[in-house]
């Protein structure tokens, strides 16, 4: 079992620190996401005419899905102080987007 060196930081309470880093995530996460979500939609859009659009189109999934899983989810841990994914589960939560696209 590996240990967490950050195991402290989840005891603590609530600084400044911690709601600036968490609320950033989100708000980066509310405004890229609908911007991806729209270039996704002109891609599926462009894809029967040109053919090269696919692999753009699965590159910006790939995108939508890292930025759920690093922003989203890494500013609700923090802004939680909560693990969300437990330790041993953590490298196989890093090959997900890999494996969806």
């Amino acid at each position: 079992m590996a240990s967490d060196p950050f195991s402290a930081w989840y005891d603590t309470p609530l600084n400044g620190d911690d709601l600036l880093a968490g609320v950033s995530l989100l708000v980066l996460l509310a405004v890229f996401l609908p911007l991806y979500a729209l270039v996704v939609r002109v891609f599926i859009r462009a894809e029967r005419e040109i053919i090269g659009f696919r692999y753009l189109l699965s590159a910006a999934v790939a995108d939508i899905l890292c930025m759920v899983q690093y922003a989203g989810l890494n500013g609700i841990a923090i802004l939680t102080k909560r693990r969300l994914v437990s330790v041993e589960a953590r490298p196989r939560m890093q090959v997900i987007p890999i494996i969806q696209v």
